[in-house]
Protein backbone atom coordinates (compact mmCIF):
# COMPACT_ATOMS: atom_id res chain seq x y z
CA UNK A 1 0.00 0.00 0.00
CA UNK A 2 2.75 2.60 0.76
CA UNK A 3 4.40 1.72 -2.36
CA UNK A 4 1.60 2.90 -4.62
CA UNK A 5 1.51 6.03 -2.90
CA UNK A 6 4.90 7.04 -3.39
CA UNK A 7 4.26 5.75 -7.17
CA UNK A 8 2.63 9.11 -7.49
CA UNK A 9 5.91 10.81 -6.55
CA UNK A 10 8.07 9.62 -9.42
CA UNK A 11 8.48 12.78 -11.55
CA UNK A 12 8.23 14.97 -8.65
CA UNK A 13 12.19 15.70 -9.51
CA UNK A 14 11.42 17.71 -12.00
CA UNK A 15 9.29 20.58 -10.36
CA UNK A 16 12.59 21.08 -8.37
CA UNK A 17 14.70 20.87 -11.58
CA UNK A 18 12.03 23.79 -12.68
CA UNK A 19 12.32 25.37 -9.32
CA UNK A 20 16.01 25.57 -9.91
CA UNK A 21 15.72 27.07 -13.96
CA UNK A 22 13.90 29.69 -12.35
CA UNK A 23 16.02 31.08 -10.04
CA UNK A 24 18.77 30.86 -12.76
CA UNK A 25 16.62 33.11 -14.14
CA UNK A 26 16.37 35.49 -11.62
CA UNK A 27 17.94 38.71 -10.69
CA UNK A 28 19.23 37.95 -7.30
CA UNK A 29 22.23 38.62 -4.67
CA UNK A 30 25.02 35.98 -5.83
CA UNK A 31 24.89 34.67 -2.14
CA UNK A 32 20.83 34.07 -2.48
CA UNK A 33 20.84 32.69 -5.77
CA UNK A 34 23.44 30.10 -4.86
CA UNK A 35 21.85 29.07 -1.10
CA UNK A 36 18.07 28.22 -3.46
CA UNK A 37 19.56 26.45 -5.85
CA UNK A 38 21.41 24.54 -3.60
CA UNK A 39 18.36 23.99 -1.55
CA UNK A 40 16.75 23.19 -4.66
CA UNK A 41 19.26 20.66 -5.85
CA UNK A 42 19.76 18.81 -2.48
CA UNK A 43 15.91 18.38 -2.88
CA UNK A 44 16.24 17.18 -6.33
CA UNK A 45 18.60 14.58 -4.99
CA UNK A 46 15.96 13.45 -2.34
CA UNK A 47 13.45 12.85 -5.35
CA UNK A 48 16.18 11.15 -7.02
CA UNK A 49 17.21 8.77 -4.61
CA UNK A 50 13.80 8.17 -3.17
CA UNK A 51 12.21 7.33 -6.81
CA UNK A 52 15.23 4.61 -7.46
CA UNK A 53 13.95 2.93 -3.60
CA UNK A 54 10.66 2.81 -5.05
CA UNK A 55 11.32 1.16 -8.56
CA UNK A 56 14.28 -0.88 -6.56
CA UNK A 57 11.19 -2.08 -3.55
CA UNK A 58 9.12 -3.00 -6.86
CA UNK A 59 11.71 -4.78 -8.53
CA UNK A 60 12.02 -2.45 -11.38
CA UNK A 61 15.37 -2.22 -10.20
CA UNK A 62 15.96 -5.66 -8.89
CA UNK A 63 19.98 -5.11 -8.70
CA UNK A 64 20.12 -1.93 -6.46
CA UNK A 65 19.67 -1.84 -2.58
CA UNK A 66 16.45 -0.31 -1.40
CA UNK A 67 18.19 0.75 2.04
CA UNK A 68 21.18 2.26 0.70
CA UNK A 69 19.04 4.73 -1.76
CA UNK A 70 16.69 5.01 0.92
CA UNK A 71 19.44 6.21 3.30
CA UNK A 72 21.16 8.61 0.99
CA UNK A 73 17.27 10.18 0.27
CA UNK A 74 16.95 11.25 3.83
CA UNK A 75 20.41 12.52 3.53
CA UNK A 76 19.80 14.90 1.20
CA UNK A 77 16.40 15.43 2.67
CA UNK A 78 18.55 16.44 5.49
CA UNK A 79 20.43 18.40 3.69
CA UNK A 80 17.77 20.20 2.26
CA UNK A 81 16.32 21.11 5.46
CA UNK A 82 18.94 22.73 6.79
CA UNK A 83 19.98 24.48 3.86
CA UNK A 84 16.40 25.98 4.19
CA UNK A 85 16.59 26.82 8.10
CA UNK A 86 20.12 28.73 6.67
CA UNK A 87 18.48 30.68 3.77
CA UNK A 88 15.69 31.35 6.70
CA UNK A 89 18.20 32.81 9.03
CA UNK A 90 20.19 34.82 6.63
CA UNK A 91 16.86 36.57 4.97
CA UNK A 92 15.84 37.06 8.98
CA UNK A 93 19.28 38.96 9.36
CA UNK A 94 18.74 40.82 5.96
CA UNK A 95 15.24 42.36 7.06
CA UNK A 96 16.53 43.46 10.17
CA UNK A 97 19.48 45.02 8.39
CA UNK A 98 16.81 46.63 5.56
CA UNK A 99 14.69 47.88 8.66
CA UNK A 100 17.90 49.09 10.40
CA UNK A 101 18.34 51.21 6.81
CA UNK A 102 14.82 52.34 6.64
CA UNK A 103 14.41 54.02 10.38
CA UNK A 104 17.74 56.01 9.43
CA UNK A 105 16.21 56.90 6.36
CA UNK A 106 12.88 57.84 7.59
CA UNK A 107 14.69 60.39 9.71
CA UNK A 108 16.45 61.74 6.47
CA UNK A 109 13.27 62.42 4.52
CA UNK A 110 13.02 65.65 3.17
CA UNK A 111 16.32 66.09 3.66
CA UNK A 112 19.47 66.86 0.93
CA UNK A 113 20.00 63.57 -0.07
CA UNK A 114 17.69 61.71 1.78
CA UNK A 115 14.78 59.73 0.36
CA UNK A 116 11.42 61.11 -0.31
CA UNK A 117 8.62 59.81 1.56
CA UNK A 118 6.36 58.14 -1.24
CA UNK A 119 9.76 56.17 -1.51
CA UNK A 120 10.24 55.58 1.83
CA UNK A 121 6.94 54.14 1.95
CA UNK A 122 6.93 52.02 -0.69
CA UNK A 123 10.24 50.50 0.66
CA UNK A 124 8.34 50.18 3.42
CA UNK A 125 5.50 47.90 2.24
CA UNK A 126 8.51 45.67 0.05
CA UNK A 127 10.20 44.96 3.70
CA UNK A 128 7.03 44.12 4.77
CA UNK A 129 5.97 41.96 1.99
CA UNK A 130 9.13 40.04 2.55
CA UNK A 131 9.01 39.40 5.92
CA UNK A 132 5.52 38.06 5.42
CA UNK A 133 6.77 35.77 3.16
Amino acid sequence: MSVSRKLFRLFKSFNEWIKIKEFLKQDLKPFDKYLSIATRVAFLLYWVFDNLSVLAKIKFFPSLNVTTHTLMAFRFWLLGLILTIWQSVHNLISSKATANRLKLEKARIGLEGGMTDAKWKEESAKLKNYRNT
